[in-house]
């Protein structure tokens, strides 16, 4: 297993698990540890997205977390594990419309 670790201060930690929880990956409390489920959280975005999971946090994941953020919302109904789909269609709104992604 291998060691996770953080460069991010725990302020920058809560903006990390913020920008994770407003996508739908982390349902845990904004408290600045970067524990198991901050982890599990990151591991799974990253997944999603085609990358391999980080083992050491850096504020080029929070940036990118959070640039995600800005450039489009998951409608709360239609993010992962809020309906009976679990994710498999979900609907972000952009800057340029309604975006329609199919999977994970």
């Amino acid at each position: 297993m291998p060691t996770f670790r953080s460069q991010l201060t725990r302020t920058q930690v809560q903006r990390l698990q913020r920008a994770l929880g407003a996508l739908g990956y982390y349902h845990g409390p904004t408290d600045g540890d970067a524990g198991p489920d901050t982890w599990s959280s990151v591991a799974a975005w990253a997944r999603d997205r085609g990358w391999e999971a980080p083992t050491t946090l850096r504020v080029a994941h929070l940036n990118s977390l959070e640039a995600e953020l800005a450039q489009g919302q998951v409608a709360e109904q239609d993010r992962p594990g809020s309906g009976a789909e679990d994710g498999a269609v979900r609907r972000v709104q952009t800057a340029l419309g309604s975006v329609i992604i199919r999977g994970r």
